[in-house]
């Protein structure tokens, strides 16, 4: 189940740079943001799938950024927001059935990185996905 978890990061994270307009590996990262990036955003899963009334595994996901100012790290609660919700969509090996937000959208949070005060700011969700048969 791992590597489900794995390909689920990311094709999601795929999946959420085409949305954001972000590039991955250089905007957009799978799993967290390297210490060596000033400004960027992460997915990452967070747990392993649950159950769902019709039995469709449900994963709890994560966005987050880190950046210099406040108003970057709203436009990214933002932008996720209005991407939310998603319904029948594809990636590379999933059907998405469902991506829901988990929760109220969360204010950015000032934070000391290495010296520099920063901006971090999540939004969780939730996403139902069946694997695409080849």
């Amino acid at each position: 189940m791992m590597y489900q978890v794995k390909t689920l990061e990311q094709d999601l994270t795929a999946y959420f740079a085409c949305k954001l307009g972000l590039v991955v590996d250089s905007s957009i990262f799978r799993g967290q943001i390297p210490e060596s990036v000033e400004n960027g955003v992460a997915l990452r899963a967070i747990g392993t799938p649950e159950a769902t009334l019709n039995d469709n595994p449900m994963y709890r996901v994560q966005i987050y950024g880190k950046f210099l100012n406040r108003d970057d790290a709203w436009g990214l609660v933002e932008r996720c927001a209005d991407c939310i919700p998603v319904y029948g969509e594809k990636t590379e090996h999933f059907h998405i059935v469902w991506i829901l937000q988990d929760g109220g959208l969360n204010a950015p949070v000032q934070i000391d990185d290495k010296g520099k005060t920063k901006q971090f700011a999540s939004v969780n969700l939730r996403v139902s996905v069946l694997t695409r048969q080849a």
